[in-house]
């Protein structure tokens, strides 16, 4: 459970997982675990060896354009799971 704070923590700066070098983490694990063998070989070896960099991004079906005053952090101690 640590590992959610600190990432918390790193996740709030916009350059704290690129200075760390954990910004492909997620990615990696997730590639690794699930990926067929031929997603392995076109994403994951890429993005280990640092040829590509990863990106994220997500929307809520309720909100058309989101901004950046929409957007708030929640408290871990209140963040939903499921």
């Amino acid at each position: 459970m640590d590992y959610v704070y600190v990432n918390e923590v790193i996740g709030s700066s916009e350059y704290g997982q690129i200075c760390l070098g954990t910004h492909s983490l997620q990615d990696s694990i997730m590639l690794n675990l699930h990926a067929s063998p031929e997603w392995r070989d076109k994403y994951l070896k890429p993005l280990v060896a640092g040829e590509v960099f990863p990106s994220f991004g997500m929307t809520e079906p309720a909100v058309a354009a989101p901004t950046r005053r929409s957007c708030r952090r929640a408290p871990c101690s209140t963040a939903t799971t499921g």
